[in-house]
């Protein structure tokens, strides 16, 4: 079975003995759940608003 993350090949799973996965090098599988490494960059000059308590913005 072949897997697809929106239109991107991730991986294959093999079946039906022994789930085996072959996923790309930044996905990992560990108790059933696939997960994929991403790295993010800081930016020091990002911007951002503050929320009052009200969740107005």
């Amino acid at each position: 079975m072949e897997l697809f993350l929106e239109d991107t090949y991730i991986g294959k799973i093999k079946l039906p003995n022994n789930i085996q996965y072959e996923l790309e090098h930044h996905f990992e599988a560990d108790q059933q759940k696939i997960y994929q490494h991403v790295t993010v960059t800081d930016h020091p000059d990002a911007k951002y608003t503050e929320c009052d308590d009200g969740g107005w913005c």
